[in-house]
């Protein structure tokens, strides 16, 4: 039965326990690209005994387990609810903090150096890889640009910002230090159920699936093109709602805005800005799985194996140092920034700024012959960062911020 894809509304919610579907209001939409949806998985009950006859048992129907894959264009806010579900986190509100708690603001090193002569930016919740601005600055050029934070000093008053976003500036103090809302996996994981939607408008019926927990988050970033992310899912039940039960969802709400590019995307070793990527592309997946049981079709729950983060950059290499850097281990950090498009000022733009603090490469190659710049795609994966939430390092492998 084949169905007009592009009038399919997809829907999803939080449950507020495990085997109870969510309905009614307070339901998130999302646009999703042809060709994703649902898929259901039957393990087949079957005899592994030879016959004489040389022919094989009919198999039989065992256990269910349903997945569900789908592709958009990243905008702000369109998978704030899903982000928050792979990831275990809860997306933190704006933080303001001023001159009240950090006394003065100067920025010094060409623009790379904040520095406040009071309070403690790391103790009201900002960390490495998290992304804020400045308002009420003497320097209009300084005020309403979004900048990530690529090092906090121990007592929290000294941050490191990329090059070319701000300008040194002598002490200010009348100002504000907004920190944008973001969201990572916390030291424990907080698990969540889902009831997914997708509603199938040419017949007036709805794709129900209850119980299912989000488990993938795949970026992709290439040149001139919209940033793509695909999201994922695993649950335990999807059911076929009739016309007068359909939809399950009432006005579930969407997210309309710009469809985001990279802006900007680096790999620093420590602080320092080393390569500059061209196209980008990572994902971070756990196997999510049911449990069969005897004389039971349905799975009781989704489970979630442990998370793996990887990809692959490709970038202009300049020289041999960071071959060095990755077989010494240094700490290797990326930063991607995707913005709306905004020729006035890219950096006061609205943003998902998206932060892996502790990768490894997977390989290396050289190309060989021509001439210009080195080209080359590198394999990469990345892991828990363990330097301490006291040193403002959050205990996660992905961070997302998000502008407010």
């Amino acid at each position: 039965m084949a169905q007009d894809l592009s009038s399919i509304i997809l829907a999803h919610k939080k449950q507020s326990a495990l085997g109870t579907r969510a309905t009614g209001t307070g339901a998130s939409g999302l646009e999703v690209l042809a060709s994703q949806g649902f898929q259901q998985q039957i393990a087949q009950i079957a005899s592994g005994l030879l016959s004489r006859s040389r022919m094989a048992a009919k198999g039989r129907a065992g256990s269910e387990f349903y997945n569900f894959a789908g592709e958009t264009e990243l905008q702000v806010g369109n998978i704030a609810g899903i982000m928050d579900a792979v990831l275990g986190g809860t997306t933190s509100a704006a933080v303001t903090l001023d001159n009240t708690t950090l006394t003065s603001c100067a920025i010094s090193g060409t623009g790379t150096t904040i520095t406040f002569t009071g309070g403690n930016a790391i103790t009201a919740g900002l960390r490495v890889g998290m992304t804020a601005r400045l308002t009420g600055m003497t320097v209009p050029g300084n005020n309403g640009k979004y900048f990530p934070i690529l090092g906090i000093s121990a007592n929290g008053r000294v941050l490191t910002v990329p090059s070319g976003i701000l300008t040194d500036e002598a002490a200010d103090t009348s100002f504000s230090l907004v920190i944008s809302p973001a969201v990572f996996t916390p030291s424990t994981y907080v698990k969540s159920e889902h009831t997914i939607e997708a509603y199938l408008a040419d017949i007036d019926r709805s794709l129900v699936g209850t119980d299912f927990r989000w488990n993938g988050l795949s970026f992709s970033m290439e040149p001139d093109n919209p940033v793509t992310v695909s999201v994922s899912a695993g649950g335990s039940d999807l059911e076929m709602l009739d016309t007068a039960s359909s939809p399950n969802f009432t006005n579930p709400t969407f997210v309309e805005g710009e469809s985001l590019v990279m802006l900007d995307g680096a790999v620093y070793f420590g602080t320092t800005k080393r390569v500059n990527l061209a196209s980008f592309n990572f994902g971070l997946t756990a196997p999510v799985s049911g449990l069969p049981l005897m004389s039971r079709k349905k799975s009781i729950d989704a489970f979630l194996g442990q998370f793996a983060l990887e990809g692959q950059f490709t970038g202009v290499i300049e020289d041999g140092a960071d071959f060095d850097a990755f077989r010494r281990e240094d700490q290797v950090s990326i930063y991607l920034h995707c913005a709306e498009l905004n020729a006035l000022n890219p950096w006061a733009a609205r943003y998902v700024g998206i932060y892996i603090p502790n990768m490894s490469f997977g390989g290396w190659s050289v190309p060989a012959g021509g001439e210009g710049a080195a080209i080359q795609t590198v394999p990469m994966n990345g892991g828990r960062d363990k330097r301490g939430v006291a040193l403002g390092f959050a205990p996660t492998s992905l961070l997302i911020s998000t502008s407010n």
